[in-house]
């Protein structure tokens, strides 16, 4: 057996909207499987691992930095920007770093001395242990360069003890590459069947629309998700999510028919459409045509369902054709939480009251299209207190008056550096991103 020479802790962040993250000190909160994988083969290889906060983190040698999403690397940032022991040239500990949450790493190059981007599938012991260990989709913070996305090239074969219970990769990826989509771009599809459904649990499922052979009676569930994405078919026709108008009408139709003879018109079921907004081009007559959209649907309703419209403002994700499209700054599903939009005896359609802020999704663009240039736009972000009390709309008018965002909303042409240019590979060749990109701003724009 290998004598471990260093002691090795993966970092638990506390989380970005409380004092910490899971009673139990583990990741057990937010899934984390990514971590777990790593941690697995650390452990598979006699190698020990624990875990630390962020005060305990100099008791180890190497500290492991697992991203779940932006928000982690806000509530990082925001507990290491004044805190001495992790002070470059102050600690003694290696700092490691990599998730689904690492796509631009400038905001953290202070903390961490080396990222990883991708998956990290087989060399999880190499990249942890060895701290000269050379990878493609490694980078080191004082030798920025463009980066591959690391991708698997089967599913994860061991099952894997994670937080929450027993863990195995049943896909990798999608085939659908809609335009917008992080995960499916920067994720070679790997699947085992032919539809792209996550059974959530007993209760809840969660369809790709086109599989709507399985909203039938004898499979359906109390609460049915479905990735919509765009508010009109011009826009989701334009952006390679291929919905027409048509096709939704007929899904809400086939999910209502199929309680109906499920249940009759005893109970009420619910079915969730997560939407996009703030597309260039969109105006609010695309938002008209989801209205009649729905109110179509609710004509015909027999069954009682609950739709709920849930909206998140686009983001201009790295590695995706629209990583040069120009993000939203304010979108008007912020005003419209909450609100009804056509309601029957049996059918109700609604904005989702919970529907993420404008405000959320620009904290993430500072994250995404990060610069030194923002670096104070971020420390008002994550300590002024006079902008945290403010509603979200004041938030948006105070950042808009006190600095120079341009470059965070503003559309990049495809032969420009994107902010986050070290995440520069996938598996599609940044070239045919490019023409994808220019093919989807053609559609956008045709009649504008």
């Amino acid at each position: 057996m290998r004598i471990q020479m260093e002691r090795i802790a993966f970092l638990i962040i506390p989380d970005w909207q409380k004092n910490g993250r899971t009673q139990n000190q583990s990741f057990d909160g937010v899934g984390n499987t990514g971590a777990y994988v790593i941690i697995h083969q650390l452990r598979r290889a006699g190698v020990e691992v624990g875990f630390c906060t962020v005060e305990t983190a100099d008791e180890f040698d190497v500290v492991c930095i697992s991203l779940t999403s932006s928000f982690d690397v806000l509530s990082l940032c925001k507990e290491l920007r004044f805190n001495k022991k992790w002070r470059r040239g102050v600690r003694k500990f290696r700092t490691i770093c990599g998730g689904a949450g690492l796509k631009n790493p400038f905001p953290l190059l202070e903390y961490v001395d080396r990222f990883w981007f991708g998956r990290c599938d087989k060399e999880a012991v190499q990249w942890v242990t060895d701290k000269h260990y050379e990878h493609p989709s490694i980078m080191d913070w004082d030798n920025p360069r463009e980066c591959v996305v690391n991708q698997a090239e089967c599913l994860y074969p061991d099952e894997v003890q994670t937080g929450k219970g027993l863990w195995r990769e049943q896909f990798i990826g999608c085939p659908n590459k809609c335009g917008f989509c992080f995960y499916s771009w920067t994720h070679r599809n790997i699947q085992q069947n032919e539809h792209f459904m996550l059974q959530v649990n007993p209760t809840e499922m969660e369809i790709d629309l086109k599989n709507w052979d399985v909203l039938t009676a004898e499979t359906i569930q109390a609460h049915v998700t479905v990735g919509l994405d765009g508010v009109s078919g011009r826009i989701r026709l334009a952006i390679n999510k291929r919905i027409t108008d048509d096709m939704l009408l007929e899904l809400i139709e086939r999910h209502n028919r199929a309680v109906y003879d499920k249940v009759g018109a005893e109970k009420r079921y619910r079915l969730q459409l997560y939407n996009i907004s703030g597309y260039e081009t969109e105006t609010m007559a695309d938002f008209a045509i989801l209205a009649d959209t729905l109110r179509r649907a609710a004509n015909t309703a027999k069954a009682k369902v609950d739709c709920v419209i849930h909206t998140t403002p686009l983001s201009p994700e790295p590695l995706t054709p629209l990583a040069w499209s120009a993000a939203p700054f304010r979108t008007p599903f912020g005003s419209l939480r909450g609100q009804t939009i056509v309601q029957t005896s049996t059918f109700e359609a609604f904005h989702n009251k919970f529907n993420t802020s404008d405000w959320q999704q620009f904290m993430q663009l500072v994250l995404t299209r990060y610069s030194d240039k923002y670096s104070t736009l971020l420390d008002n972000i994550l300590f002024n207190p006079k902008l945290k009390a403010l509603k979200t709309s004041e938030k948006l008018s105070f950042v808009e008056h006190h600095f120079d965002i341009g470059d965070l909303l503003r559309e990049y042409d495809t032969e420009e550096r994107l902010p986050h240019w070290p995440m520069a590979y996938a598996y599609t060749p940044i070239e045919k991103l490019k023409k994808i990109r220019k093919s989807i701003r053609r559609r956008l724009y045709a009649d504008k």
